[in-house]
């Protein structure tokens, strides 16, 4: 035991440097791995194209929402002081101007901006008018549009990617505060429905280019399943597995007449983690789910030590929001290991309720 008087001593020896780590991380990226947006942006973009961009009816709406811009345009120049052989061209100019600072589109609320105009011209406002009903129509049905695309989705699905990750750090340590110590971890996760399911199942390159509607309409159905599909999940589905190798240098400690020892070595471990949608409620929240975790460690060389290997399954039932009712399983190789001296497998079953929940 260190008194004060050695505490106070040995704490005024340590620097800034006697205590430090370094990492590093690296992810490997591509369209295959990692959970980077950009090697699927065109993907992203053909899928919005074909649902919302080359929709007939929202062509139509766009086309209704021009000639109602041109009419305007035409009329504002007529009734300004603005005078030239391309009074139209002057008029959508005026009409630019006048569509950077319009929020609202609607009826006499878009002509709301034509400041120093006649608004009170019949004419003008008439098309005004219907102008902001086209503008309205358009709005409306790209939204809806958009939202049938399950856009938001994508980028579930792309959250579900593989992703393949090694990480490394070291820490060098005084001493006085503990061993040197070295760790290289390798992890790969991936959701069960993901961009590459979609790529397998629609052929996401050539729809681009496909103008056979039937076909078209074919591929779209089966994103919006896979879509579907991949929004009920969430978080759910996933695959975890990482494989770490760790080395403790022995820590040896000779001050004065205070020693100090304890043995190092090295260990490998792995582990698993998997979670699997069982059951979804009306609202397709999962109800009930299963998630087993497994964790294997394996001391190396002359390190001492057991293997020990430890293996969780939990299915879970959720009653509503607050409350669920979780029964696990436990597995050990050693009694120990489960806090008990005599069996290698735990059972319990458990109520939990959250009551920081809120509707």
């Amino acid at each position: 035991m260190l008194s004060d008087e050695q505490a106070t001593q040995f704490a005024a020896e340590l620097n800034d440097t006697d205590d430090f780590e370094l990492n590093f991380s690296y992810e490997f990226l591509g369209k295959k791995l990692g959970r980077n947006a950009a090697p699927h942006l065109k993907d992203f973009n053909d899928i919005y194209n074909k649902y919302v961009s080359e929709d007939q009816t929202l062509q139509d709406a766009k086309e209704k929402t021009n000639q109602a811009k041109r009419a305007l345009e035409c009329i504002i120049v007529d009734r300004s002081a603005i005078k030239s052989d391309n009074y139209c061209e002057d008029g959508a100019r005026l009409m630019s101007q006048i569509d950077s600072t319009t929020v609202e589109f609607g009826g006499e609320d878009y002509c709301s901006k034509l400041v120093g105009l006649d608004n009170a011209n019949v004419e003008m406002r008439d098309v005004c008018t219907e102008l902001g009903k086209a503008v309205a129509t358009e709005t409306t049905t790209r939204n809806a549009l958009a939202k049938r695309s399950n856009i938001s989705t994508f980028g579930e699905l792309l959250n579900n990617q593989p992703e393949l990750q090694l990480k490394a750090s070291y820490r060098d340590r005084d001493e006085l505060i503990g061993p040197d110590e070295l760790s290289i971890r390798l992890s790969y996760k991936f959701g069960s429905v993901n961009l590459n399911s979609l790529r397998r199942q629609v052929p996401i390159q050539s729809l681009a280019l496909m103008t056979d509607q039937d076909a078209i309409n074919g591929n779209l159905k089966r994103y919006e399943s896979l879509a579907s599909k991949a929004k009920k999940l969430r978080s759910s589905g996933q695959f975890i597995a990482s494989i770490e190798y760790t080395d403790i240098d022995d820590h040896v400690f000779n001050r004065d007449e205070l020693s100090f020892f304890r043995a190092g070595g090295q260990r490998l471990t792995g582990s698993l983690m998997y979670g699997l949608p069982i059951s979804y409620n009306a609202a397709d929240d999962v109800r009930t789910r299963f998630d087993l975790t497994a964790q294997l460690e394996l001391p190396l060389g002359s390190t001492p030590g057991d293997d020990r290997l430890v293996a969780t399954g939990v299915l879970t039932y959720k009653v509503n929001n607050s409350f669920s009712i979780p029964l696990t399983i436990q597995y050990a190789n050693r009694s120990e290991f489960l806090n008990d001296d005599n069996d290698q497998v735990f059972a319990n079953i458990g109520f939990k309720y959250d009551f920081s929940f809120k509707e």
